[in-house]
């Protein structure tokens, strides 16, 4: 305990008229407190503690209650009176706990995340808010997917641990969210699955065999601290990935330019050890032995993970992403965006599905949307009341009744002399003006174009990856939502930027504009996931977008 507070202590103590003074469980008193303060522990008959130095002695009681109560007293009037408890009901409920975990991709660092970091940071000024931005996996991410997953799940655990605020309050909410960006969404997707299935059973390899003699130990440390203060407490929010190979990085081939792209990007995958055979369903003779095509399996515990998020959220550049491309980041066989022509850099949103169904995400989606296919929308329903009009003055008749909720959408449009600025308040209205097409969702199945009938491998309409079909349709057997980011770039060598700009990680020469652009996807994603965060719980906070 620190001096400061031990003298507060043994001023409320003395100035008590009471004989007891009683503190609750927002009195922490940790180990180095001990240590530092000679204090130690005294075992009571009764079942109760005291911890005792040469002029105090706190008093523990045993846990009765859903509280703890520590009284404070000197020595003499502990001598003098017994030490009395008594209860005391909260006035009110915690304040629930925010805890973010960010993983960066192959060959990433933790700085990768730094400006998610930050900004959610900033959400959560005036709130509990834990972020884990995962470090532990830098330079080892050639290792395979299941030992990035166990090393970050030994990351999590050991700053759970560490976290001195988890430890003042335990019993409240704890609201859990998983963002990866790259290989780090298939490193979160492996992780959740140790973290709610096997860390549970004493008796899996995880818990017996997984790590070495120097670190077991400390596991087993943490995994019960885990298990007793935080799994009981905990839920599962927001489940995000950012440009992340859910199909693998496959290349199908094709023009002699694809295959000289296959071959470059295959011959890369070869570098990246274990990690890039799995990217490449090669870490087993045969599929169904895959990492990738097991983490698929609907009946597994790796896709019963995923379903106990409430929001699982795919984010995905619609093209120029030469790392990952748009149908594998987006588990899906069409790419239904014609590639925008090279221009002025810019950012917006191309589409998004229709699961975003509550109206609170409407300024967001309002602020990133693709404003010029909006406006465009807008005038192309203005002709069409125009042809009406002039039928009807001719005597033909007009139903309008399908045009009631675009009309009622339009209400809000207010017309410039220089631009026009359409504003949507509720996200079933977006549908009307931006319609997102669902061809090879699990919407709308669609298998692809065969690449190897033999082994039963897919692609896409733009012949950008080769997947085997099984995979697909296994992750398209539960629901995702889907946002689709569109950049303008100036040539194709910028290009290079597109898959890293989603969490703003520059590379040497990176142009102003898509520096830009990578400030709008940081700004989009941390309130997309502070909305999630709020839906959830419901809490009355007002976001600034």
């Amino acid at each position: 305990m620190s001096a400061a507070n031990n003298n507060n202590l043994k001023m409320k103590a003395n100035e008590s008229s009471d004989s007891t003074v009683e503190y609750y469980s927002s009195t922490f008193i940790s180990v180095t407190d001990i240590v530092n303060n000679n204090l130690t522990f005294i075992n009571n008959n009764n079942g109760d503690r005291t911890i005792s130095s040469e002029e105090e002695t706190i008093h523990i009681s045993s846990i009765t209650s859903e509280r703890d109560q520590i009284s404070i007293v000197n020595n003499q009037q502990l001598q003098q009176q017994p030490v009395t408890t008594k209860e005391q009901p909260l006035e009110k409920e915690e304040k629930p706990l925010f805890i973010y975990v960010l993983v960066h991709g192959l060959n990433g660092l933790k700085s990768d995340f730094q400006y998610i970091a930050n900004q959610l940071t900033l959400l959560y000024t005036n709130e509990n808010a834990f972020i884990i931005n995962s470090e532990l996996n830098e330079k080892k991410t050639h290792k395979g997917i299941e030992k990035l997953s166990q090393n970050l799940l030994f990351e999590v655990l050991k700053q759970l641990y560490e976290q001195q605020e988890l430890k003042v309050v335990v019993k409240r909410k704890i609201y859990f969210s998983v963002v990866g960006h790259s290989l780090g969404g298939l490193i979160i997707r492996a992780m959740i699955k140790l973290l709610f299935f096997d860390l549970l059973d004493e008796n899996s390899m995880l818990c017996k065999e997984t790590f070495t003699k120097n670190t077991q130990n400390d596991f087993i440390l943490y995994r019960n601290y885990y298990l007793q203060n935080i799994e009981p407490y905990i839920i599962p929010t927001s489940f995000l990935t950012l440009s992340t190979p859910h199909l693998g990085s496959r290349r199908p081939g094709g023009s002699l330019f694809k295959r000289s792209y296959r071959f470059l990007s295959h011959t890369f995958m070869k570098l990246c050890g274990k990690t890039g055979k799995e990217l490449k369903f090669k870490d087993a003779t045969i599929l169904e032995e895959c990492l990738l095509y097991k983490m698929s399996i609907p009946d597994s515990d790796f896709i019963k993970a995923l379903l106990k998020f409430k929001y699982r959220t795919l984010v995905s550049a619609v093209h120029f992403d030469i790392i990952v491309p748009f149908p594998s980041s987006s588990i899906r066989s069409f790419n239904p965006y014609d590639v925008p022509a090279y221009g002025k850099h810019s950012f917006r949103i191309a589409g998004f599905c229709s699961r975003f169904d509550n109206d609170s995400y409407a300024p967001l989606f309002n602020k990133y949307c693709k404003k010029q296919q909006l406006m465009e929308s807008e005038k192309k329903q203005q002709k069409q009341q125009q042809k009406k009009k002039k039928r009807n003055s001719v005597g033909d008749f007009v139903d309008n009744s399908n045009n009631e909720d675009v009309i009622e959408v339009m209400r809000e449009t207010t017309t410039t002399t220089s631009a026009t600025t359409t504003t949507i308040e509720k996200m079933t209205d977006f549908n009307n003006v931006i319609s997102w097409k669902t061809k090879g969702t699990e919407l709308e199945p669609f298998d692809g174009e065969i690449s190897n009938e033999e082994k039963k491998y897919f692609r896409d309409n733009y012949f950008q990856v080769e997947y085997p079909i099984q995979v697909l349709k296994n992750l398209q057997s539960i629901e995702w939502r889907r946002v689709d980011f569109e950049f303008t770039i100036g040539s194709l060598i910028q290009s290079r930027d597109i898959h890293i700009i989603v969490v703003k990680k520059e590379v040497p020469f990176s142009v102003d504009g898509l520096i830009s652009a990578g400030d709008k996807c940081i700004d989009f994603v941390c309130n997309l996931l502070k909305l999630d965060e709020v839906l959830t719980h419901k809490s009355p906070v007002t976001i600034k977008i």
